[in-house]
């Protein structure tokens, strides 16, 4: 047995050897970097298969591991005919990816204040229909940025008034509806008459 091949059944029994669609991937023994490693194709993508253009530790490792996932069977029917099956079993690895978590608490502890704010952006300047008699209504605008807010909040319509409030501090809305009005502007087709809170 070679040091190559030697080395190769160390990496198999050390080290993961996952396989991503027909190419191997092989931890180096080092632990700095990996290499792709085609089984069928007898390539390796590292310096001394680069160099040599014969068979590295990777490609004895990658080897080693399916050879250990292969299963013969040997079967004789009543005739005497030997009929002889290798299986090789594949484990399919899931890919994960790393999380980044700067990037993710950022956008949870900012994301309430983004919405309101995109929201705000996307309501400015909705109008609202032209009214000739009753008691003015409610901006359109208004009822839009309080239901998509009441809807996102998932909290009561009394606990939401409080949020509400908050963001007509900020300028959001330029008038405060009761809960009561929010809820009926969610049945109507038509805004209604303006109602006080």
């Amino acid at each position: 047995m070679s040091i190559r091949e030697q080395k190769g059944r160390q990496i198999a029994e050390r080290f993961n050897i996952t396989r991503e669609g027909r190419l191997y991937i092989v931890p180096s023994q080092s632990g700095r970097g990996k290499y792709k490693v085609d089984a069928e194709k007898q390539r390796c993508n590292c310096p001394d298969f680069d160099f040599r253009r014969l068979p590295c530790k990777h490609l004895y490792a990658v080897w080693q591991v399916i050879e250990r996932t292969k299963t013969t069977t040997t079967t004789t029917d009543a005739s005497g005919n030997t009929t002889t099956t290798t299986t090789e079993t594949v484990k399919v690895t899931r890919k994960t990816y790393r999380q980044e978590w700067p990037a993710y608490n950022k956008a949870q502890t900012q994301e309430k204040a983004q919405f309101l704010y995109l929201l705000h952006k996307l309501c400015e300047g909705v109008g609202s229909p032209s009214q000739e008699k009753g008691r003015p209504r409610f901006m359109l605008e208004d009822m839009i940025f309080a239901m998509c807010f009441k809807v996102y909040s998932t909290v009561s319509g009394r606990r939401f008034m409080t949020g509400l409030r908050a963001a007509h501090a900020k300028g959001y809305v330029s008038s405060l509806p009761s809960y009561n009005t929010i809820f009926r502007y969610f049945e109507s087709e038509v805004p209604s008459n303006r109602t006080s809170p």
